[in-house]
C-alpha cells in the first residue's frame, strides 16, 4: 500500500510540476544553477532539466526546483489539507476547512504512515522537503525577488518543509480529484433511498448512482494505439543544446 502512495505521489507531482509559475525567471534564455552534486538547467520553454550524481541530490533539487515555480500553490495545498485554507482565504472557507479537519488526519497519524513505509520512500520525501526547505529560506532573505505576487497580495509567509508535509501534497490531490471526501454525503443519500424505497432497492439504486465499476465508461486509449495527437507530440519533442549537453559535463 505504501509503496503504491509512492507511486501516486511521484506521478502526481510529475504532472502538478508539468507547467510552471515563477516568482522573477528569464524567459528568453535558458537558465542553469549548478552545485557540486547536482546541476539544474532550464531549458527555452522554462522546463527544468536535473542532473544528479545521487538520489539524495536528485529529490533535493526537485523539490527546489518545486518551490522555485510553484511555492504558493505548494503552501496552500499543504494549508488546505491540514484544514487552514480559511486563514489565507479568509471565513468563506471554513466549511472546507471544517471537513478537512473531520475526515482528514493529523500530523501524528501521518508520520505513522511514513515510518510503515520503505526506507527508499521515507528518505526520498525527507530530501524533497529539504529542497522545498532551502528554497523558503533563500526567498525570505530576499522576498521581492523570489517570493511570487500570492505571498505580498495575501500577506502570508511560507515555512520550512517536512515529510509529513510532503506527504499532505498526496492527500490533497486526492481530497481534490477523488471522491473520498463524499463519503458521509453518499451516506445520507443511501439512508434517504432506504426511507424511500426499503434497504434492497435502494442498495441497487445507490449502486447504480455511484457503481464503483463502469465497464461502459470510455476511456483515453484509443483501439490501435498511440493517438495521432499524441504521435504528433512526441514527434515535436524538442530540447536545447545546454539541456542534451548537461549530462554529458556531469562527471
Amino acid at each position: 500500500m505504501y509503496k503504491r502512495i509512492l507511486v501516486f505521489f511521484t506521478t502526481f507531482m510529475l504532472v502538478f510540476s508539468s507547467t510552471q509559475v515563477f516568482a522573477k525567471q528569464p524567459k528568453d534564455q535558458p537558465v542553469s544553477k549548478k552545485t557540486n552534486a547536482v546541476k539544474i538547467v532550464r531549458d527555452q520553454y522554462g522546463v527544468p532539466h536535473i542532473y544528479a550524481k545521487s538520489t539524495k541530490s536528485l529529490y533535493r533539487a526537485y523539490g527546489y526546483t518545486m518551490a522555485q515555480d510553484r511555492l504558493f500553490q505548494l503552501m496552500m495545498f499543504r494549508l488546505s489539507n491540514e484544514g487552514k485554507t480559511a486563514s489565507v482565504f479568509g471565513e468563506k472557507y471554513l466549511d472546507l476547512d471544517m471537513r478537512m479537519r473531520r475526515d482528514g488526519y493529523s500530523d501524528q497519524e501521518i508520520k505513522q504512515m511514513i515510518t510503515k513505509m520503505d526506507p527508499f520512500s521515507q528518505k526520498v520525501m525527507t530530501y524533497f522537503a529539504e529542497g522545498i526547505t532551502q528554497y523558503v529560506k533563500e526567498a525570505l532573505k530576499n522576498p521581492d525577488q523570489l517570493l511570487s505576487k500570492e505571498f505580498h497580495d495575501y500577506h502570508v509567509t511560507p515555512e520550512t518543509w517536512t515529510d509529513v508535509d510532503v506527504l499532505r501534497l498526496f492527500m490533497s490531490s486526492m481530497t481534490v480529484f477523488m471522491d473520498q471526501e463524499q463519503e458521509v454525503q453518499n451516506a445520507a443519500i443511501l439512508e434517504k433511498l432506504k426511507q424511500q424505497f426499503g434497504a434492497e432497492k435502494a442498495k441497487k439504486m445507490f449502486d447504480d448512482i455511484f457503481p464503483v465499476d463502469d465497464p461502459a465508461s470510455p476511456t483515453s486509449i484509443m483501439n490501435g494505439g498511440i493517438t495521432g495527437q499524441a504521435e504528433a507530440r512526441e514527434n515535436g519533442k524538442q530540447v536545447s543544446k545546454e539541456v542534451t549537453a548537461a549530462a554529458g559535463k556531469l562527471s
